[in-house]
């Protein structure tokens, strides 16, 4: 019996340190979470998106065909950060028209104006 009553007590230290380790938080602070973007990225690091690299990367293998493809896929990527950029900044100034103080309200007749002005400047 005396056995079991020393597992019990080591059973409970050992509970009780893991709650304590679970209790603290973490020391969050700048330095620690801004790490990862202050270490440079790897230099053995390759970009993606060039699809005119080759196996060898010899640049005299550059041909006005690849170079075509690289001109149409970053154009594509433009649009696509373009568009990214556009919701992105959309959905900020709503935010902040939502929690502005008072709120800024829109009516029917500033939408539908706002409409035919849009309309007119994708024409």
């Amino acid at each position: 019996m005396a056995s079991t009553d020393i597992d019990m007590s080591e059973a409970d230290a050992q509970i009780s340190s893991i709650f304590t380790s679970l209790s603290t938080p973490p020391a969050l602070t700048l330095l620690t979470l801004s790490k990862p973007l202050l270490q440079p990225a790897s230099p053995t690091h390759k970009r993606a998106s060039n699809i005119s690299s080759t196996s060898n990367g010899d640049s005299d293998s550059l041909t006005p065909a690849s170079l075509t493809a690289d001109l149409e896929h970053y154009k594509e990527l433009f649009s696509k950060l373009r568009f990214s950029y556009l919701e992105q900044v959309t959905k900020e100034k709503f935010l902040r028209c939502i929690t502005a103080d008072p709120p800024l309200l829109v009516e029917a007749g500033e939408n539908v104006a706002l409409e035919g002005k849009l309309g007119a400047a994708k024409a």
